[in-house]
């Protein structure tokens, strides 16, 4: 089943993510925590507002980078960087939870794969603001990555309804994004269509 994951952007207010999750959770799969900025401490206070008072339950929450944060928080799923532990090192510390991986090539990926991870990120596919003045990678290195790993990938970078088919047809298991939901009027709204077409994986006219 493929999945659609939202990633929280770092420029919202803790009270503005709590609000904008508290809406989108029923269309998303994972809701990624991805607050650099944020002592352990409050990542961990804001994670356990996502899960009391946005009715996002412990399996879609993801912790990015921060395993202690995450265990602490009974998180289903870390999400690992380039610079955060190795997927090894994680299963032998939490072997229950579920791990991801941002990965940028071909080489990164089947790397993360053999070292424990359970799926992984891979962007950015198309032109992205938060990536400005990067070429984007395309569906053609996102389709090599997919099947060179026998792990889900997921595509990020850049997605709207309009690419989804190109991302599914590459043989993306899935699709992440971060402005899309968060910096949108009507989150809820942009969720519920992505998350329809990914799980449907067509356009028809009620998704436009």
């Amino acid at each position: 089943m493929r999945e659609f994951h939202v990633i929280s952007t770092g420029r919202q207010s803790p009270e503005q993510v709590v609000e904008i999750v508290r809406t989108i959770a029923p269309y998303v799969d994972v809701f990624h925590l991805r607050e650099k900025q944020l002592t352990a401490r409050d990542l961990y206070t804001l994670g356990q507002t996502l899960l009391l008072e946005a009715d996002l339950p412990p399996h879609k929450l993801a912790i990015n980078d921060r395993l202690d944060v995450a265990i602490a928080l009974g998180a289903g799923t870390v999400h690992l960087a380039g610079h955060s532990l190795s997927p090894d090192i994680v299963r032998s510390n939490a072997p229950g939870i579920r791990i991801g991986v941002s990965v940028h090539s071909l080489g990164e990926a089947t790397a993360a794969e053999a070292a424990g991870a359970d799926y992984l990120l891979f962007g950015h596919v198309f032109p992205s603001g938060s990536k400005p003045g990067l070429t984007p990678r395309g569906t053609e290195a996102l389709r090599r990555v997919a099947e060179a790993c026998t792990i889900p990938v997921l595509a990020l970078g850049g997605i709207t309804s309009t690419v989804l088919p190109d991302i599914i047809e590459a043989g993306a298991m899935g699709a992440a994004v971060l402005s899309a939901v968060m910096d949108a009027a009507q989150p809820a709204e942009i969720s519920k269509q992505l998350y329809t077409i990914l799980r449907q994986g067509v356009i028809n006219d009620e998704n436009i």
